[in-house]
């Protein structure tokens, strides 16, 4: 099956995840690490982790062909 996991990038990996399992979502210790939280929620799931260099937590230009 597959799953859309969308990935947020954060500065406190650790606040993330109190935060969302705050909300509901639920914990995966087995997929989840100091610098990367693996959570799910029914048929979804979601994932933080720190960026890797402050460029990389920027958003991506919108794509040329992008409708407003």
């Amino acid at each position: 099956m597959l799953t859309v996991l969308p990935i947020r990038y954060v500065a406190d990996v650790a606040a993330s995840r109190r935060f969302y399992t705050g909300l509901g979502l639920a914990l995966r210790p087995d997929l989840s690490v100091d610098v990367w939280a693996h959570l799910s929620a029914g048929a979804g799931a979601w994932g933080s982790t720190t960026p890797r260099s402050p460029r990389a937590a920027r958003p991506a230009p919108p794509h040329p062909t992008a409708r407003p």
